[in-house]
């Protein structure tokens, strides 16, 4: 049996004598939830499940995966922050740099020299626990003018 409640904001889903779903399966059932409602689909959700005996309760919400730009070297980084008004965050990975501007602030330029990608909840305390970061949020800022040319 399944009963399934839905919000703009939020999808609870009870399954009673049912596996539990996969991952994949979850999202559709959340993703067709709210189309059934006239709600859009998010772009993207995070999903907890709880288990008691026979039942199962999800509990879904929009995600918030943070808006990020990969640049393969320096060089492509700093010519895109130059070019920049917004404000973010610097991590330098193995392959290359991460920024992550500032929520809602994410110019043209980024695309330009960077790729865009999205990036898991916790991926930003992963990288600061290894130390990738190099520039604090609202940093770029000052990177861009300290390599700006005259």
């Amino acid at each position: 049996m399944r009963s399934i409640e839905t919000e703009e904001k939020a999808v609870t889903i009870r399954l009673t004598g049912e596996p539990m779903p996969s991952r994949a399966e979850l999202m559709r059932l959340v993703r067709l939830a709210l189309e059934a409602r006239g709600f859009p689909a998010w772009e993207d959700t995070e999903a907890e499940c709880f288990t008691a005996g026979e039942e199962i309760l999800v509990i879904a919400r929009p995600g918030e995966r943070r808006r990020a730009f990969f640049f393969d070297d320096m060089d492509a980084l700093l010519t895109a922050v130059s070019g920049s008004i917004g404000d973010g965050a610097v991590y330098a990975v193995p392959e290359g740099y991460v920024l992550i501007p500032a929520p809602g602030k994410a110019p043209p330029i980024l695309r330009e020299f960077g790729r865009e990608m999205r990036l898991p909840p916790l991926w930003e305390v992963f990288a600061r626990e290894r130390g990738w970061r190099i520039v604090p949020e609202g940093g770029t800022s000052v990177l861009a003018n300290a390599f700006r040319q005259e």
